[in-house]
């Protein structure tokens, strides 16, 4: 609450973000997430894809995508959180991009490591997310 009331007084909203497959960490499953944040002023949530699929769980935030307030893509393998080009795991893309395209209309960040990954992830987000 404390956060919330900070970012309301400056005028921006401080998003919670779901985690990586860390049993010691909290925010692993959407309901999780917005129950923590849900109904606190100045609190929103960020759903990163990258981290859900590390638990099998890229269905489950898809559906509930219309209450992210912010978006995070990255692509991984489903085991650990690696950060990879989107197209260089084994998320699927094409049924992300579609579903987030038809049910979320806010900022999507393409988390990379270089500049030339960051060319394969946006060659790969300009043909998903149509």
């Amino acid at each position: 609450r404390r956060i919330g009331k900070c970012a309301v007084e400056h005028g921006v909203l401080a998003c919670l973000e779901n985690m990586i497959s860390q049993k010691e960490f909290l925010c692993r499953d959407v309901g999780e997430l917005m129950g923590m944040a849900g109904g606190i002023e100045g609190i929103g949530l960020t759903f990163d894809f990258g981290h859900a699929h590390t638990l099998a769980k890229v269905p489950e935030f898809l559906a509930q995508v219309s209450s992210a307030n912010h978006i995070h893509i990255h692509d991984n393998h489903g085991i650990s959180d690696e950060h990879l080009p989107l197209g260089a795991g084994t998320i699927d893309w094409k049924t992300v991009g579609k579903t987030i395209t038809a049910r979320y209309s806010g900022v999507i960040v393409i988390e990379g490591r270089s500049v030339e990954e960051a060319k394969k992830s946006r060659a790969v987000f300009s043909e998903c997310f149509v």
